[in-house]
């Protein structure tokens, strides 16, 4: 999916912490049934994490799930000592996902408009290139002089900023659209052009309910529902029987 991306934790930039991760509730039941012995053993869990610090906290994932395991065991079946028959159900949903414009402040998930945990928003300070093509480096000035960096708009093409500066989308189609990832400075600081900072590669990455027309992708465009319950192309076709 096209935001899976974002998805994926950043685990040394990321503040990110566990706030609640509750002690499974457990049941079992054993009984004598279908010519042997059928076992069956239930677990629910809950699982909530959420950034905190940095100013900011919001809840950024909250995962209810179910299992149910059953088993029927068959003894001295043919030349078999012992047989065993084994199936898992273990669906799961995750709220702050699929609820996330109210539950994480439209941080991540269904409906999401602002950056991540991990990201910045887009502007032509956070990433020059992928905003501005060409116009923060000297050498693509107009006068060519590439002692001087460039500023914002000395191109007509280049960068997602100008589907903006020339009049198809407003500056908020950029910035309820798009965020800036991996641009975080050798310090860990976020990268910006006036602090000389510098930043490897930073990235736009889509933020937005938009679709991606990709047929041969894995996990692309998947519906939110099935993202939150954990149902996407990697899962298999059996799920939750795992």
């Amino acid at each position: 999916m096209k935001r899976t991306l974002r998805a994926l934790s950043i685990g040394a930039y990321a503040l990110t912490s566990a706030l609640v991760v509750s002690t499974p509730a457990q049941a079992r039941i054993t009984i004598d049934a279908l010519g042997g012995e059928v076992e069956i053993n239930g677990f629910i869990s809950s699982e909530a994490r959420a950034r905190v610090g940095s100013g900011e906290s919001y809840l950024t994932q909250w995962i209810q799930r179910v299992q149910i395991e059953a088993s029927a065991n068959y003894n001295d079946v043919g030349v078999f000592d012992t047989l065993s028959f084994v199936t898992v159900v273990r669906p799961e949903f995750d709220a702050a996902h699929y609820y996330g414009d109210s539950l994480t402040g439209g941080r991540v998930g269904r409906h999401s408009d602002q950056p991540s945990y991990f990201g910045s928003t887009t502007s032509f300070a956070s990433n020059p290139v992928g905003v501005g093509g060409f116009d923060n480096q000297g050498a693509f000035r107009q006068d060519f002089n590439p002692g001087i960096p460039g500023v914002f708009g000395t191109n007509r093409t280049g960068g997602l900023g100008k589907i903006v500066s020339e009049g198809f989308e407003n500056p908020a189609w950029l910035t309820s659209r798009f965020e800036t990832i991996l641009n975080r400075g050798a310090d860990g600081g976020l990268f910006d052009g006036s602090n000389n900072r510098t930043s490897g590669l930073p990235l736009p990455a889509s933020i937005s309910d938009d679709p991606v027309n990709c047929r041969r992708c894995v996990d692309v465009d998947n519906e939110h529902l099935d993202v939150a319950m954990n149902n996407t192309d990697s899962s298999g076709r059996l799920y939750p029987f795992r």
